[in-house]
């Protein structure tokens, strides 16, 4: 069995570097879209409760005719 891989410690180095860099980069990426995601979604919330609102309202004015049409 062939231990692990050994590695120049420099490479090592310049690869946890790169790591980090691009958890950076990922880390303001994420916290941009969040912003936006954020107020996309409260948008889109205030829209919902407007839509289903005026759904129940439709749903009500259609039941009244057919209970009439039932009697």
């Amino acid at each position: 069995m062939p231990g692990p891989v050994i590695m120049h410690p420099r490479l090592r180095a310049w690869i946890k570097l790169q790591k980090i860099r691009i958890m950076q980069i990922y880390a303001l990426i994420i916290r941009k879209n969040l912003l936006l995601i954020m107020r996309r979604y409260m948008e889109a919330n205030v829209r919902n409760k407007a839509m289903k609102n005026r759904c129940v309202h439709f749903k009500l004015t259609e039941d009244m005719p057919s209970k009439e049409s039932a009697m």
